[in-house]
Formats: C-alpha cells, structure tokens, sequence
C-alpha cells in the first residue's frame, strides 16, 4: 500500500503532531526563586515580549554558553603554561650547554 503524505492532506492536524512531538523531547523542572527575582524576570520578559519561559531558555542557554567559554579559556591557559614552563626547561638546558667549557 503506497504512503500517503499526511502533511498534504491534513496540514493543521500533522503541524500539531509534530508539535507534540517537539514538546515530548523537553524536560520538566521546578525552579524557587524569590519574588523580587521573579518580577524583575517577568518585567524583563514581558519588556522584550517573551513568556518568562522562553525568557529563562534564553538565560540558562547564554550562561551554559558563559561557562562553555571560561573552561575553554581555562584550559587553553594551562596549556599555555605547560608549554611554557616546558620551554623554559628546554632554554635553561641550551643555556647550560652554551656556557660549559667544553661546548
């Protein structure tokens, strides 16, 4: 039997279905905060119109990207400084064959 496109036939009903699918792949959490956090969220969201939940997507989303960066920037120093405390060594050992008497 050939498939037949839902989507042609029935656009609104197969929009909603995948809607609900999208929902089904979202996690649930319960967030305290205090009252005068949640109004100064709920003022900040509804100046930039966006629900206090898009608007908490959108944080929790750029602090994950925040840390994302300092991590990488933390471990690009200690590379950095492992490099360099190795060159240092290898500079100190050319020093030394340099100033011996018999080089």
């Amino acid at each position: 039997m050939p498939k037949i496109n839902l989507a042609f036939l029935y656009p609104k009903i197969y929009i909603y279905f995948e809607l609900q699918k999208m929902e089904l792949i979202m996690g649930i959490i319960s967030l305290r905060i205090e009252d005068e956090l949640l109004a100064e969220v709920t003022s900040q969201a509804r100046e930039l119109h966006l629900t206090r939940t898009e608007y908490l997507r959108r944080a929790i989303a750029e602090m994950r990207e925040k840390i994302a960066r300092d991590l990488r920037r933390r471990r690009l120093q200690d590379a950095s400084r492992k490099v360099r405390e190795e060159s240092m060594l290898v500079n100190q050992e050319f020093a030394e064959i340099e100033d011996a008497p018999n080089a």
